[in-house]
């Protein structure tokens, strides 16, 4: 063995120049895969997490069944105008305490209860969709109902005795900020117009939970108590959407579940981030290793009547491998080991803002420790499979071929 060290000392000073290109090679791939690989996974996870929150807001309801049809005419004064609805869909009441159980589904994050009534104003006989939620609530009322970021002019609502109206409403109506709007006989304050896009649970008059009890209760038969006919609910990430819908169901024995369906293609936006990380610092490592082997076998062939005087004095294959080996191992350990630590500073020191339109602060900088032990795993590894690939060769060199060149 430590003739083994001695004689791969030796030839790697001979050869400078190629030692160093074997170093240099192994140097650059693992700082690139260590600082180009965390930047990549950086800005995976970046992603990530803006996909994990696509889409993962939804509604469940019950729609009633073509076989009761005496459920709305002992609900409603009015069941030829007026209904609880979801997506246009007449649908039932529901305990409001549901929403106690669908919080308790582990992969939901929140859940609120809403009602949605199509409404006849008594007075001019137009229909309105009107929408009570609950103030407090702007985890899941806020991408799927309407939300603070969604106001247009005036103010966000914030307490009961007033109301918000949808954009296209107001303007085919002529209601502006700071006039009312009388319904069941109460006259609403208008605090906000707001624009709140394709959103599940729209309507066109946003006004407190206990004023829509309020209001839609005097269009009913019976005491609008503690009910609703819509859950807005938020999953806690797109990949576990479909369990969450699941166990929403179950809940609320034939419901349907109502979402944007964006957070299928976010899932699948996920899985190909990480794919192609990892198929980019595949690629470094597989060319870095194709050069390194070319590297060592083109030695071997410079060296064959070296190797072949070797085990013509007695030298045995197994101690001609372990050279080649230690060879090869000494450029690419040191090598690797420098790439990761340049890497890192690559990344430190790397344009955040540029790159990620975001600065970048101490606390938020990522650091990947399985990527830096696959960088210097690899640069060992490449470096001694590389190493007895050539070793490997050097052995159909034969002694008496080497002594009749001397």
């Amino acid at each position: 063995m430590n003739d083994s060290l001695r004689c791969a000392l030796r030839e790697l000073s001979r050869h400078r120049n190629r030692a160093l290109a074997n170093f240099f090679g192994y140097f650059v791939a693992v700082c690139m895969m260590t600082g180009i690989g965390h930047l990549l996974l950086f800005s995976r996870d970046v992603e990530g997490e803006i996909l994990l929150r696509t889409g993962v807001h939804f509604m469940g309801f019950v729609p009633l069944k073509s076989d009761d049809p005496k459920y709305l005419s002992e609900l409603l004064l009015d069941p030829s105008s007026e209904a609880f609805i979801a997506n246009s869909i007449i649908c039932r009441l529901l305990p409001k305490n549901f929403v106690d159980k669908i919080n308790n589904i582990p992969e939901v994050k929140d859940s609120s209860p809403f009602l949605l009534f199509r409404y006849r104003d008594p007075d001019t006989g137009l229909l309105y969709n009107l929408g009570g939620f609950e103030l407090g609530n702007q985890s899941a009322v806020g991408t799927t109902c309407c939300a603070k970021t969604d106001v247009l002019n005036g103010e966000y609502l914030k307490a009961s005795g007033s109301v918000m109206l949808e954009v296209g409403f107001a303007m085919s109506h002529g209601l502006k900020v700071g006039t009312k709007i009388a319904l069941s006989g109460e006259d609403f304050p208008i605090v906000a117009i707001v624009d709140p896009g394709i959103r599940p649970a729209k309507a066109d008059i946003y006004m407190a939970f206990e004023d829509a009890e309020r209001v839609i209760g005097k269009r009913l038969k019976m005491p609008l108590k503690e009910s609703a006919n819509l859950f807005l609910i938020e999953a806690k990430n797109s990949t576990v959407q479909f369990q969450a819908i699941d166990a929403v169901k179950k809940i609320l024995d034939g419901s349907v579940g109502t979402t944007y369906n964006c957070f299928k293609p976010a899932i699948k936006a996920l899985g190909i981030n990480s794919g192609s990380v990892w198929m980019l610092t595949l690629l470094i490592a597989g060319g870095t290793f194709l050069f390194s082997l070319k590297s060592q076998i083109s030695s071997v062939i410079e060296r064959r009547r070296d190797l072949g005087i070797l085990k013509a004095i007695g030298w045995t294959n197994l101690e001609i491998i372990i050279q080649i080996l230690l060879e090869s191992a000494i450029t690419a350990l040191p090598g690797g080991i420098c790439g990761c630590i340049a890497g890192l500073i690559l990344y430190y020191f790397a344009p955040f803002e540029a790159i990620f339109g975001m600065r970048r602060i101490s606390d938020f900088l990522i650091f990947y420790p399985s990527l830096v032990i696959a960088g210097i795993f690899f640069a060992f590894f490449g470096g001694v499979l590389a190493g007895l690939i050539a070793g490997l060769l050097s052995l159909r060199q034969l002694p008496a071929e080497a002594i009749r060149r001397l």
